[in-house]
């Protein structure tokens, strides 16, 4: 498999600045139906002809004390190819994911915040999954700087922001994330390295008892958003936005594409040309 190509990485970031800055429109191109139980989607990301999904099964009886957490490998078509288990008991909920260019890094955590994470990695052809370390935090979502080499991972609801080695030396963290220039705190579901020391993040909150959604530029050296799009995009009968579950964005053709998958079990992928 290749490498991803950094170079297109910051041409993606070019293309994605210049959207954010005018405010340019969404234009829906479909949407996947996902032809299996999906359960709780959580991260995102598509390589090649394959798009890749986190996703937690919650316990559902009160006897039922773990969960179990998954990574799916799907067809464009919306058809399983593959999948594997994730999890070692307590820990079984996966977060946000990130492609570094050869592995997916998930984070698999406790499902309750100040807890506890392991972080591994995925090789994308075979499923193949390699522990990498463990943090004593909830870490919600990855982010992996290529340029740098540096892992950055997001707490629960994104209240704190780490950065380690890929072997899991710490390097800054916990931190708070500097919002000043933002119109409100989004908890963070999903993230990805865009190009130049950032990350996308996407996620959302609550505002008057209403889903505010919001796509999150944050520059990961200095641990600062620095800018906020709100996302009013919805599914058809949903009172949550596109940004509530995981998501992905791509350039082509020089506007960038985004990947959606808001809903839990019943999911669709839906793609939005944003630019």
């Amino acid at each position: 498999m290749r490498p991803a190509d950094l170079d297109e990485g910051d041409e993606m970031l070019v293309a994605l600045r210049r959207a954010l800055v005018t405010q340019d429109s969404w234009t829906a191109v479909g949407a996947i139906p996902l032809n299996f139980p999906t359960y709780h989607p959580q991260g995102m990301v598509r390589i090649g002809e394959f798009i890749f999904l986190s996703s937690v099964r919650v316990p559902g009886n009160p006897g039922e004390r773990e969960g179990v957490g998954y990574l799916f490998k799907i067809d464009l078509a919306g058809e399983l190819a593959d999948r594997t288990e994730l999890g070692d008991g307590v820990r079984y909920h996966p977060g946000g994911i990130d492609f570094d260019g050869r592995s997916i890094w998930v984070p698999v955590a406790e499902y309750s915040p100040d807890s506890s994470s392991e972080i591994v990695r995925v090789d994308p052809d075979s499923l193949a999954v390699e522990p990498a370390f463990s943090v004593a935090d909830h870490i919600g979502a990855l982010a992996f700087d290529r340029r740098a080499g540096v892992l950055h991972g997001f707490t629960w609801a994104a209240r704190g922001k780490y950065a380690w080695t890929p072997s899991g030396d710490v390097l800054a963290g916990p931190v708070r994330l500097d919002r000043s220039d933002s119109a409100f705190a989004a908890a963070y579901q999903d993230c990805q390295y865009v190009g130049s020391g950032l990350a996308l993040c996407g996620g959302t909150t609550r505002i008057d008892g209403v889903y505010a959604g919001s796509l999150d530029l944050v520059d990961l050296a200095n641990d600062r958003v620095e800018r906020q799009l709100a996302v009013d995009l919805r599914p058809p009968g949903s009172e949550r936005p596109m940004t509530h579950n995981p998501l992905f964005g791509e350039l082509r053709s020089g506007v960038v594409r985004f990947y959606f998958a808001p809903e839990d079990d019943r999911t669709k992928v839906y793609r939005y040309d944003f630019g």
